[in-house]
């Protein structure tokens, strides 16, 4: 029986707990109960338990008996079998337990990979530590990052190799993992047999809770002090470096210049209703031909705010507080000016203002970034601090954008497809590859595209966005955007420029459950085909649509390859019904408004589906 009047040493969330096991019986037994829910999972009753059907909580709770036969322990039956927790029902009976159970210390040799409602799970442990309670959780056996065990009011304890008995320890100073354990295969207390040979961090989480209460017992009872303890005794130490990422919040941008009106900033013209600043000036260099134009006139576009380009010789200093520089490598070329970036930025930030920039301007020019100027860098310092080469199960959908060559309207359908996102009233967590993205608002830029500023490869690329697209999940987002560059599949293998490797890192670092493929109209089927079915096998996502970039090639004399012109309606009618046919998913047209809102319908309809 169990009775919530009483204070418990230590309480046990798990599969509950047979006590006629040989290792138990002859202590004090285990107070045992069940959680029972409501049909929401809303409201947990503690009714007495029946015999442990598993065997996992009884190995856990021998593993403590084994060791203090006769300090008080509540069993809490939660799971069943090896399918893990249920994790609704483990934040119920946590607050559960938070309001109704007085005890010491809490061991949770369970957890998920998955935490939807990662703010409430962390609020409830937080407010449980506060109360002076020592909670110990066991990681995934998976080597995936797992909760509770990853809060850091938590003890999260994981399998160590190197640990041989049970009050062998590492300490780890990270604040996600803490203390190593003995999980090695080894003899457990079962049920049906009586013992089983087992393995995992369960088992090393048992040991670490039975150290806790030694510890607790001797009057060491706050989580610091219990881990500072563990240090002392610890068979090894992990002095984990601290890499923190070489980033600073974005400055807030009321009036911006922008410089120069090429393909880049042609967008922020375009979209300007979806910055939260206001473009007031546009520049260019007299070898554009575009000063004295108007923007309107330059996009072939009404609709787009009407500015006319002045000439960057003659700028107005007091119109504007930040500068937008887009990328100048090969302007100083065409103007013949080498090292006119560096005269310009130098100009500005004497003067005062803030300069987002495209390119990388440490790499150029030896600029660092500060709190007046900004250019999206990703380099090893970036790269967050993985202990153990874990990495983080993505909890919310992620859609991705990807394609099959470069120039096809990518990012310009991630910027539509977030502006009905918001519209709709989604939070939107957003990834962008362009430079420019977090003038959009996007969350986080890794720049992977045209002059590339991504310094890392493989698994550190894998390490950076998969610790990106988690830091979305737990703010809360209902829905993730990530978008690549270039294509997906390498047309040849016969140069390092060519091949796809940095799509690759990002589809592994994102893991889009969702794809929209972007096509040409002079893509090749068989190409497409190989495209659709790579993508679909490497990460085991969903292609859901495929969207025409309207821009077909211009056949002359000179060949194929010198230009493109609009894609007519008619070959795109004729293309649309043949992709359809053959692919079996709907195709869109990139600008058209009507086909846009129904491949962001399509979307929707993907990731509410039943």
């Amino acid at each position: 029986m169990f009775n919530l009047d009483l204070h418990y040493k230590i309480v046990i969330i798990d599969s509950g707990v047979n006590n006629s096991h040989p290792i138990i019986a002859g202590s004090a037994p285990v107070d045992a109960c069940e959680a029972v829910f409501n049909a929401d999972n809303s409201v947990v009753t503690l009714v007495p338990e029946q015999k442990d059907t598993y065997g996992h909580g009884t190995a856990i709770a021998a593993i403590i008996r084994k060791q203090f036969k006769e300090e008080s322990v509540l069993m809490i039956k939660l799971i069943d079998d090896d399918d893990g927790c249920d994790e609704t029902k483990l934040l119920t009976l946590l607050k559960f337990i938070y309001e109704n159970v007085s005890c010491d210390i809490i061991n949770m040799s369970l957890g998920m990979s998955v935490c939807e409602n990662y703010s409430d799970m962390y609020d409830i442990c937080k407010k449980i530590s506060d109360k002076g309670v020592i909670i110990v959780s066991a990681f995934s056996k998976t080597g995936a990052v797992s909760y509770p065990a990853a809060f850091d009011c938590v003890i999260g304890v994981i399998h160590s190799d190197k640990c041989n008995k049970n009050t062998d320890f590492e300490w780890y100073s990270d604040s996600r993992i803490n203390i190593g354990g003995m999980g090695r295969l080894q003899r457990v207390a079962w049920v049906n047999p009586d013992y089983m040979m087992q393995m995992g961090s369960s088992f090393a989480c048992g040991y670490v809770t039975a150290q806790v209460v030694r510890f607790f017992n001797s009057g060491i009872k706050t989580k610091n002090d219990i881990l500072n303890e563990f240090k002392k005794i610890a068979v090894d130490i992990y002095e984990f470096s601290k890499v923190g990422e070489n980033r600073y919040n974005l400055f807030e941008i009321k009036k911006a210049a922008v410089f120069p009106f090429n393909k880049e900033n042609h967008s922020l013209i375009r979209y300007a209703d979806l910055l939260d600043f206001e473009i007031v000036d546009v520049y260019d260099t007299k070898f554009s031909m575009t000063v004295g134009n108007t923007t309107t006139r330059v996009l072939k576009d009404e609709k787009v705010k009407n500015l006319t380009i002045k000439n960057i010789e003659k700028i107005d200093w007091d119109s504007f507080d930040t500068l937008i520089m887009g990328h100048m490598f090969a302007l100083e070329k065409v103007i013949r000016h080498p090292g006119f970036q560096k005269e310009l930025l130098d100009t500005a930030l004497a003067k005062g203002k803030k300069v987002y920039a495209y390119d990388d301007l440490y790499r150029s020019l030896g600029y660092k970034l500060s709190d007046k100027l900004y250019f999206p860098i990703v380099t090893p310092n970036s790269i967050p601090y993985i202990p153990f080469e874990q990495l983080f199960k993505i909890s919310k959908p992620v859609l991705g954008v990807f394609g099959t060559s470069s120039q096809q309207g990518k990012f310009t359908l991630q910027v539509r497809l977030r502006e009905k996102f918001i519209k709709d009233g989604y939070k939107l967590g957003q990834i962008g590859t362009e430079p420019s993205a977090l003038l959009y608002g996007m969350d986080y830029v890794y720049p992977m595209g045209y002059r590339s500023s991504v310094y890392v490869k493989e698994h550190d690329a894998v390490k950076h966005l998969n610790y990106i697209t988690n830091a979305l999940c737990e703010k809360g987002c209902d829905i993730i955007m990530v978008g690549s560059q270039s294509g997906s599949l390498s047309y040849d293998y016969t140069s390092l420029k060519i091949l796809a490797i940095p799509t690759l890192n990002l589809l592994m670092g994102t893991v889009p459950d969702a794809i929209v493929l972007c096509v040409n109209p002079y893509d090749e089927l068989e190409y497409v085909e190989r495209t659709i079915a790579f993508l679909e096998s490497f990460i085991h996502t969903k292609i859901v649509a495929l969207v025409m970039f309207p821009m077909d090639l211009r056949e002359n004399w000179n060949g194929t390859f010198q230009s493109k012109e609009p894609l007519r309606e008619e070959k795109y009618v004729e293309l649309k019904r043949l992709l359809e046919n053959k692919f079996n998913r709907p195709v869109f047209k990139l600008g058209d408004e009507a086909d846009e809102t129904a491949l962001y319908e399509k979307i929707i309809d993907f990731f509410t589906a039943e």
